[in-house]
């Protein structure tokens, strides 16, 4: 009887042990599925966050070119390459809003969440900065835009007048050539009907009759 009494403490001592051991592992299961979670979550906010910033930074890149295209701009280009540099600037204009809103929503994210370092929240203070420097230079490019249209269609005013004022300034000149041709041939004539009298009169061809003669 006292056989079978241990027999039972044991196997009731060995079940509780099996049990402990079996909540101690899914505890710890648990616990590694979390930490897994929390590391993956981790490792996309940061993949996010760097992907984000590459673009932000090609939006840089993307910016600096409708800037030679449009300091490179001759007086003779069209208005076809201007509309097309202002359709590219509020192209990049949108997609940085769009990012400015991501990383502001990345940025309550990592508030909320209790996982807040000074690393990720340096990177986003820097991205937003530069995000507000990109728009910044795209303002002073739109400015420079409407300037370098003015500027044109001044130089364009300017030429037609030119044009214009070399159109009169010519037809006078054809006018006052006609005249001095025209008195040119006056003066010949008159000068071949004098020429003509006195060769006559030294023929004695001519004579003049003066009345009562």
């Amino acid at each position: 009887m006292k056989k079978s009494v241990l027999f039972l403490g044991m196997g009731a001592m060995l079940l509780a042990s099996c049990s402990g051991n079996q909540k101690k592992i899914d505890e710890d299961s648990t616990r590694i599925a979390d930490l897994t979670a929390e590391y993956q979550e981790a490792a996309t906010f940061n993949d996010s966050l760097m992907l984000l910033m590459g673009d932000i930074y090609t939006g840089l890149d993307s910016i600096n070119m409708q800037e030679g295209l449009l300091y490179n701009m001759g007086n003779s280009e069209n208005g076809d390459r201007r509309a097309e540099i202002r359709q590219n600037l509020a192209s990049i204009k949108a997609r940085l809003a769009a990012n400015k809103a991501l990383l502001t929503s990345m940025e309550e994210k990592i508030k909320t969440s209790g996982n807040e370092n000074s690393v990720m929240s340096k990177t986003i203070k820097q991205l937003k900065e530069r995000i507000a420097s990109q728009d910044k230079k795209i303002a002073q490019l739109e400015s420079d835009l409407a300037a370098a249209k003015g500027q044109i269609e001044t130089l364009n005013t300017q030429v037609a007048e030119g044009q214009e004022q070399v159109k009169t300034e010519t037809a006078a000149k054809e006018e006052a050539q006609a005249q001095a041709v025209a008195a040119e041939n006056e003066a010949n004539k008159v000068y071949y009907a004098i020429g003509t009298n006195k060769n006559l009169k030294e023929k004695g061809l001519l004579e003049k009759k003066f009345l009562g003669a």
